[in-house]
């Protein structure tokens, strides 16, 4: 059996990516599931305290206040986008007819 299943030819590089892809996705998701777990332990370290409305309130304007600057960013993109891409249409001057 081949690295890539029959996918792609099997050759050094083909296999060197994948491997490499593969690393990188197993990462990813360790990264994940630790991130989790330190979510999990504040998050029952602070209902013990007593404390667990002020941690959810404080992520949440966390929360807000990061999808508050990313509308910002892609509102700024779009308008960015649409005044360079309509060009403005001149009007022609307006000549007074003499009487």
């Amino acid at each position: 059996m081949n690295a890539t299943f029959g996918l792609l030819p099997d050759s050094f590089p083909t296999t060197l990516v994948l491997v490499l892809g593969t690393g990188l996705f197993l990462s990813g998701v360790a990264m994940l599931i630790r991130r989790w777990h330190v979510a999990q332990e504040r998050l029952l370290s602070a209902f013990k305290e007593g404390k667990a409305m002020d941690l959810l309130k404080g992520q949440l304007a966390k929360a807000r206040g990061g999808a508050r600057k990313l509308a910002a960013i892609v509102r700024s993109r779009g308008k960015a986008r649409h005044l360079t891409s309509a060009p403005k249409e001149e009007t022609p001057p307006t000549e007074k007819k003499a009487a």
